[in-house]
């Protein structure tokens, strides 16, 4: 299974919307703040080990899940594949 989330950057045409960004976060570059913000409150939260915790040991259901309820703009494509060998 493959998994490929992507921003929608056609969202931000306006400064208008760009505005509305930095109010509700503080910035307009979420893409970059924004998971940053979400992997340090799951870490206060309890859902990560003590010390340096890399992204990929973040539960990826409950990080995505935050992303969506802060307001995150995003989308999912799912890819199935199976490869088959004949001999």
């Amino acid at each position: 299974m493959k998994y490929k989330i992507w921003w929608p950057f056609s969202l931000l045409t306006s400064s208008y919307e760009k505005l509305g960004l930095y109010r509700k976060f503080g910035t307009t570059n979420i893409a970059t703040a924004l998971p940053a913000i979400v992997g340090a409150k799951m870490c206060v939260e309890g859902e990560a080990a003590i010390g340096v915790i890399p992204a990929e040991y973040l539960g990826p259901i409950k990080f995505l899940k935050i992303m969506a309820d802060m307001g995150w703009p995003m989308k999912f494509h799912e890819t199935l594949s199976k490869e088959v060998s004949i001999s």
